[in-house]
């Protein structure tokens, strides 16, 4: 894998908050944890920060998405 490039993503603000829920959600209820874990957290830190730095109205809610709290029952 260390021969594999680094490489960009292209994707929408939309797809970034998707793909940040997806993460959050993912980290608090899988159950992983250790080196996987570690890095898809760093990625999700990053979608929230671009987010947030694009729309800072969106900060509140990709704060929430870290807090259990904020769940909506199924």
């Amino acid at each position: 894998m260390q021969q594999v490039p680094m490489t960009q993503l292209m994707m929408s603000g939309p797809d970034m908050l998707c793909l940040l829920r997806i993460v959050q959600l993912a980290l608090r209820y899988s159950g992983i944890n250790g080196p996987s874990s570690q890095v898809a957290q760093v990625i999700a830190e990053e979608l929230e920060k671009r987010i947030v730095a694009a729309s800072p109205g969106f900060k509140e809610l990709c704060a929430a998405g870290w807090n259990s709290k904020y769940d909506v029952p199924v």
